[in-house]
């Protein structure tokens, strides 16, 4: 090689090698774009360019590599970060509807993902239903209640069915995802389960718009964050669970206490309402059954205790809500009956859907009384079903299980409470009937006839039974017609039916009570009580046995109890009756041994307002006005009997003394005077002139039995005097005066008084003369018949004792002769 080609070479080297050096230079410097160029002539330096260049895409990809390296550790470092941050808000947060919006928004905010969205499993288990979601797609879903069911039919209801990630890379290709219009630009999508002790609770569903969006890593650190979740929503679920479980036994020992305290049925029923949701429904109330329910069905049920929400606003326009205490339902025409059951309580949460309700139910309380919903829960105490716990709403019904609960537990517990009071109640009541049976014996005994007691009588029965019109009938036995007994100051058109009241056009089967027979019209008033209506028969009108109402009792001696007149009008009076308003009606038989006497007749304004039980109490009442009846009728035919004893008494006692004075010429022919005048002395017929001394006093006083006085100057006559008739058994036998001829005495109520009380002295003191008198002559004459008869039964002889006889009568009479003759030819008498 000469020098100039090795120059040439050794320039070639350098510049080759000059230029390998810079390349290597700018890598060193970080350009890694630097392009190797292969020099050609020299193969050493080709070969070192060659291997400058491999070693350049070496340092190339490791360094790619260590950049993906450190994207990747920061995207695990923002995972761990976010994971960490949804644990410490699980960790501090108790209340779902703050945790799970705040945990899906970190999530898609962190990751910068599409949608991330959290289901949570219904009570049932089968359907899984959105609680948050990120975005207006999440308001929009959460606004419409979406929910997916628990199958294979969609990546969250798969992953919830078989507790395992779903992952879909490329969402076109997933067969069994759920295409949601919320959701239009989703191209990946990650659905995994939150579990807690290995159980699931809900869903996560993430959405991405790349392609592939996920990995594995991803996967695993989202599944964390899930299960984070899913502890969380356990423990704030156990802490609602616990704080509602806290909240329902206060309000269940709350309720109980005030249950317990309660001392009648309505403190009950208020303690139910004010300590469960009943005090959102539109009324409750507490219904009773007239007999336990066992076997067979009461027959009734009666409203004890009521309450109701601001009926006048709660009502819908025309609709009647409110219900009255002591309203008493027949169980066989009542709805929904058939629906009432022992054990468990019945729920209508709609009433217009509910399957279990007749159409009739459904008309009467949606379209009659506008109610939507409806509960009922069973009064049981011990093992007797004695009532329900009723309770409508006008919304429809929005109640869950532990509501339901706790409503249960107070009515089993009331049932008890209400059973106690109800039996109190009972005996209270019993001590009421007895006590007011015991006043009504007593006005009854104390009363000579009916009319002074009935009032009384009325007012206690008022006190016990829902009464309104109370009226008494009278019967003997044997009549066509009874006589209806009422207040006089009743109006002519009640009590009777209009072709009844006018008893001067009546027929002759209602005759007026003057037509009566005197057993019927001794009472000057009616034997009848107004109560709360102004509503009675006219006093003493005469009414059929046939066809009316106390008639068929008097008739078959039995009592007739009618719930509602206007079911079946029946008898003549009805039609008149419910045109007043009278609905139900009792009456009963005034029973004295086996003859009816009467009746006593209630009746009610409200429908039901009788029962077996009153029936027991009235029927004692019944029985003690019977007695009263026949006590009157005993008492009425003993003062006939002691009048007319009277009377003959009275004419024995002037026929008497007309005989005594007859005897006693003295007393008969003269007065007997003291005059001061004359000297103190007593002037009598025989002695001097006084047999004509009848002062005017003294005649008004004979003649009309009264005391009468003359002068005293108020006539402008001089003397005065005072005269008081003689009476003895309301006989006059004589009058006793006192004059002034100078008329300066002036008769004082005093000197009436003395002169009275010597007046009836003098009667007696008279009458024990008259009576000794007699005595002494019957025991004359008795004497003079003794020792006649003596000496008579001394003779055996037939014609002494005939001597004796005649001699013996002459001697005893005074008289001139006696004799007695004996007829040979008698012969026996025959009557006429």
């Amino acid at each position: 090689m000469s020098e100039t080609s090795l120059e040439e070479y050794r320039q070639l080297v350098e510049k080759q090698g000059w230029a390998l050096m810079d390349i290597v230079q700018s890598v060193a410097l970080g350009d890694m774009d630097a392009k190797v160029e292969i020099p050609e002539g020299i193969e050493v330096l080709s070969e070192l360019a060659v291997g400058v260049e491999m070693m350049i895409d070496d340092l190339r990809e490791m360094l790619a590599e260590q950049e993906r390296a450190g994207a990747e550790l920061a995207r695990r470092a923002l995972q761990l970060s976010t994971a960490a941050e949804v644990s410490r808000a699980s960790s501090s947060i108790l209340r779902l509807d703050e945790l799970l919006p705040q945990a899906v928004e970190l999530i898609r905010d962190r990751f910068n993902f599409y949608y991330v969205g959290i289901f949570l499993l219904d009570e049932g288990g089968q359907r899984a239903v959105l609680q948050a979601g990120t975005g207006e797609a999440g308001r929009q879903m959460l606004e419409a209640g979406h929910a997916l069911e628990v199958s294979d039919t969609s990546m969250i209801g798969g992953c919830v069915l078989h507790k395992e990630a779903r992952i879909a890379l490329d969402v076109g290709e997933e067969p069994v995802r759920f295409n949601n219009p919320f959701l239009p630009d989703t191209h990946s999508e990650m659905a995994l389960p939150l579990l807690s002790l290995s159980e699931p609770v809900g869903a996560m569903t993430i959405q991405s718009t790349k392609m592939a969006a996920f990995s594995e890593g991803d996967v695993a650190v989202l599944q964390t964050m899930a299960d984070q979740l899913a502890t969380a929503i356990a423990n704030a679920r156990l802490f609602e669970q616990t704080q509602a479980t806290l909240s329902y036994a206060e309000a269940l020992y709350e309720g109980s206490e005030r249950v317990v305290r309660a001392t009648t049925i309505d403190d009950v029923l208020q303690a139910l309402v004010h300590s469960t949701l009943l005090q959102r429904l539109t009324r409750s109330t507490i219904n009773l059954f007239d007999r336990p329910w066992g076997d067979e069905r009461p027959e009734s049920m009666t409203v004890v205790a009521a309450w109701e929400r601001d009926a006048a606003s709660a009502a819908p326009e025309g609709k009647r809500l409110s219900v009255s205490v002591g309203v008493r339902h027949m169980l066989d025409q009542f709805p929904a009956t058939h629906w009432f059951d022992r054990d468990e309580p019945r729920i209508v949460r709609d009433i217009a859907t509910d399957e279990h309700i007749d159409e009739r139910t459904r008309i009467l309380f949606a379209e009659q009384l506008g109610l939507q919903s409806m509960m009922i829960f069973p009064l049981v105490a011990g093992e007797q079903w004695i009532g329900v716990l009723a309770a409508q709403g006008n919304v429809a019904l929005d109640v869950g299980e532990a509501e339901i609960r706790q409503i249960t537990a107070l009515t089993e517990q009331s049932a008890a409470v209400i059973q106690s009071l109800r039996l109190l109640q009972e005996a209270q009541t019993r001590a009421h009937r007895e006590q007011a049976l015991r006043e009504i014996a007593a006005v009854v005994a104390a009363s000579t006839d009916l009319v002074a007691g009935l009032p009384a009588i009325t007012e206690h029965l008022c006190q016990l039974i829902p009464l309104d019109v109370l009226t008494l009938a009278t019967y003997t036995p044997g009549e066509p017609e009874y006589t209806l007994f009422a207040s006089p100051n009743m109006r002519d058109s009640e009590a009777a039916p209009s072709n009844m009241r006018d008893s001067e056009a009546a027929p002759s089967n209602m005759r007026d009570s003057e037509a009566a027979p005197s057993n019927m019209r001794d009472s000057e008033a009616a034997l009848g009580a107004e109560t709360k209506a102004d509503h009675f028969a006219r006093p003493g009108i005469y009414l059929p046995v046939e066809g009316t109402c106390p008639g068929w009792v008097i008739t078959h001696r039995e009592p007739w109890l009618e719930a509602d007149i206007r079911q079946e009008m029946l008898f003549l009076e009805d039609e008149q009756l419910v045109s007043e308003g009278i609905i139900s009606r009792l009456s009963l038989p005034l029973l004295v041994g086996e003859q009816v006497v009467g009746t006593i007749n209630l009746t009610s304004t409200q429908p039901s307002a009788f029962t077996e039980a009153h029936l027991l109490f009235l029927q004692q009442v019944a029985d003690q006005m019977a007695s009263a009846l026949d006590r009157s009728r005993l008492l009425q035919e003993t003062r006939s009997a002691l009048t007319e004893a009277e009377a003959t008494h009275r004419a024995y006692l002037q026929r008497g003394w007309r005989d005594y004075l007859r005897q006693q010429e003295t007393l008969q022919q003269g007065a007997f005077l003291y005059d001061r005048t004359q000297g103190a002395t007593v002037l009598d017929g025989l002695a001097e002139p006084v047999a004509g001394l009848w002062l005017p006093e003294m005649e008004r006083a004979l003649a009309e039995g009264l005391v009468a006085a003359t002068g005293n100057g108020d006539d402008g006559e001089r003397r005065t005097g005072l005269a008081i008739p003689i009476v003895l058994r309301g006989q006059t036998i004589g009058v006793l005066g006192v004059d002034d001829p100078a008329g300066e005495h002036r008769w004082s109520e005093d000197d009436r008084a003395v002169i009275e009380a010597v007046g009836r002295q003098l009667a007696q003191a008279l009458e024990n003369a008259r009576l000794l008198g007699e005595t002494q002559l019957r025991a004359q004459r008795e004497r003079i018949i003794g020792d006649i008869a003596s000496r008579v039964r001394a003779s055996m002889d037939m014609k002494n004792i005939l001597q004796t006889t005649v001699r013996e009568l002459g001697i005893a009479l005074g008289t001139d002769r006696a004799f007695i003759r004996l007829n040979p030819d008698t012969q026996p008498s025959e009557k006429p």
